[in-house]
């Protein structure tokens, strides 16, 4: 598969689940910062407009699909539950 291939590369991350926050979120960072994503993540977005906009909601887009990708299905739905208002003891950064 291609580095930019749907997003991924052959990146030795694990899927998030309950037991790995740690390892997971740090190769994840590495994963990010080679990729060129990691502000995507960790800094206040910008207000822009036109293409600028549409060339940092395209990266917004790529980050997001790489941390999906690595993501187990009850990391998932853990992250629905803490959007929605409801928390479980799931996955606590």
């Amino acid at each position: 598969m291609a580095d930019n291939e749907g997003g991924l590369s052959k990146a030795n991350i694990p899927k998030l689940d309950d037991s790995n926050f740690l390892p997971w979120s740090m190769r994840m960072k590495a994963h990010l910062r080679h990729k060129g994503l990691l502000k995507y993540i960790s800094e206040v977005p910008a207000i822009l407009a036109g293409a600028a906009a549409e060339a940092v909601n395209k990266k917004h887009t790529e980050t997001i699909d790489i941390l999906m990708n690595y993501m187990s299905e009850t990391a998932f739905k853990e992250i629905i539950r803490l959007k929605s208002g409801t928390r479980s003891s799931v996955v606590t950064p």
